[in-house]
């Protein structure tokens, strides 16, 4: 499993060869080092 905090709440992980994503803010975000457009992922969680 491959787990990383991307600020605020943001939370993307990889397991069992899934991408997944929890609470994107990520666009306006000072914290965010992801770019949305480049973004692939299997899955987006919102809590």
């Amino acid at each position: 499993m491959k787990l990383s905090f991307h600020g605020q709440s943001t939370i993307y992980f990889e397991a069992n060869g899934k991408k997944v994503i929890v609470d994107p803010f990520i666009t306006g975000n000072g914290q965010s080092d992801l770019d949305a457009s480049t973004l692939k992922v299997d899955y987006i969680i919102l809590t």
